[in-house]
């Protein structure tokens, strides 16, 4: 606690042409998964060092039973300037009986050696033994951290495109259950969006996000960046879903140091 933190490389649309990453949805079944394809670099300003995170597939469950909810599945792994490794797996609900959001997982030190196990559920409780010691301590209990509050400009105050603005119609309309209503919204939107984007390319202008740039993957940077890079391709639920770098927030906090 008390560290200075932030967040770099964040994987969002829309990418550059030559950029083959992004979130990939598909139907499976009564569920939908997403392949959520990239990494997020953590930099921590006090002590100094770096962290690249890459993320598990997300499931989208029960679509047709009228109470949807999110499960993790695959692997992510949390690569450390320091030369720590951990690899960490989200196991789905066995078929017949078990339960969901179980995780587990290793910690390595520099020099390979595994150092930690984890276990417990992503959403509730979550324990670290350290390896040889059979003592279980606790990690983090997600049920006793209250989340952090959201803070937010008041709609009005906000650009139209902010997510609160745009999309505000729709999010009315899902909660009163009004579901024709907020279809016909989000058609609204997305149709305005396709004449936006047309009228842009008649004028042969390109658009840019404000916030953010994307900054490729260079051949010529730093041994330890491209050796975290490596660990974490290694590791990536997809293997290879690191694409070809990231998208960096303007105002990062690292960019002022």
């Amino acid at each position: 606690m008390g560290k200075d933190i932030t967040m770099e490389e964040i994987p969002i649309h829309p990418l550059p042409p030559t950029h083959p990453g992004g979130q990939k949805s598909k139907f499976k079944g009564t569920s939908i998964k997403v392949e959520q394809i990239g990494r997020a670099t953590l930099h921590l300003l006090h002590p100094s060092e770096t962290y690249i995170v890459t993320f598990p597939d997300l499931y989208i469950r029960s679509l047709f039973t009228g109470s949807p909810f999110l499960e993790l599945s695959g692997t992510s792994s949390i690569v450390s300037s320091t030369g720590c490794v951990a690899s960490l797996e989200f196991v789905s609900k066995p078929w017949f009986k078990g339960e969901h959001h179980h995780i587990k997982g290793s910690v390595c030190n520099a020099a390979g050696k595994e150092t930690h196990t984890i276990t417990g559920r992503w959403n509730s409780v979550t324990h670290f033994t350290a390896v040889g010691s059979g003592k279980q301590q606790l990690l983090f209990d997600a049920e006793a951290s209250p989340m952090a509050a959201r803070v937010t400009a008041p709609v009005e105050q906000q650009d139209r495109l902010e997510t609160h603005r745009l999309w505000g119609g729709v999010t009315a309309a899902l909660r009163e259950r009004n579901y024709s209503a907020a279809n016909a919204e989000k058609n609204r939107i997305e149709e305005g969006q396709r004449l936006e984007k047309k009228e842009r390319e008649m004028k042969g202008e390109t658009w840019a996000p404000a916030l953010f740039a994307f900054e490729a993957d260079k051949e010529s940077e730093n041994e330890e960046e491209a050796r975290m890079r490596k660990q974490a391709k290694a590791t990536s639920s997809i293997g290879g879903g690191l694409d070809i770098g990231g998208w960096l927030y303007k105002e990062s906090m690292h960019l002022k140091q």
